[in-house]
């Protein structure tokens, strides 16, 4: 499996932020995200059974480039949670959603998801200031309903030059609509 890196940290977005984790970066994506923060060079080609060796914390995210690409992905999570880790995958929404993971988080990108890869969403991350879509008028649209199948709505301002308007816009969703609030925290404190 391609692999950009293998680090500990912690969840620094979204719902789970704050818990001890192990990232595995995945190589690759299926979309160009000018604010992406994974390197698109270097990876290398690993063994499943040499990753699950790497992991040391109960919590495991499989993030990306995009994991939904690789084609041994499964075999990953099923490895991961044969050894009692807890595994949560990140995904850009753009390809279904594979079953054996304790949680999913959606971030939809530039290709809007499938109704069966929200459906299959623990949480759902919309990005203010991506220029993708209006993070606001998907709040107002769908947070109810997503909320009413017990998923966690969550908007996150991107990190790039326009980021304290994004903040700024991001924190009036998320008061106004009653939705949570993630701003990378892992940035903020300078970890990785």
């Amino acid at each position: 499996m391609k692999i950009h890196e293998i680090f500990r940290s912690i969840q620094g977005e979204g719902a789970n932020t704050g818990l001890p984790m192990t990232f595995i970066r995945t190589y690759g994506c299926n979309l160009s995200c000018g604010f992406c923060d994974t390197p698109q060079d270097g990876y290398t080609d690993m063994e499943i059974d040499d990753i699950v060796a790497q992991i040391r914390d109960d919590w495991v995210c499989i993030t990306g480039g995009e994991p939904t690409v690789h084609s041994q992905l499964c075999l990953l999570s099923e490895s991961l949670c044969n050894k009692g880790h807890m595994v949560a995958l990140e995904t850009n929404g753009t390809n279904p959603i594979p079953l054996g993971f304790h949680w999913v988080c959606v971030s939809p990108k530039s290709v809007w998801p499938k109704q069966e890869v929200f459906d299959a969403a623990d949480e759902i991350k919309l990005l203010v200031g991506s220029g993708f879509y209006k993070a606001k008028t998907i709040v107002r649209d769908f947070a109810v309903d997503w909320t009413k199948e017990q998923k966690v709505v969550s908007v996150q301002p991107v990190w790039d030059e326009n980021y304290e308007q994004n903040l700024e816009d991001a924190v009036k969703i998320a008061q106004f609509y009653g939705v949570r609030l993630s701003v990378q925290i892992h940035k903020y404190i300078q970890v990785k």
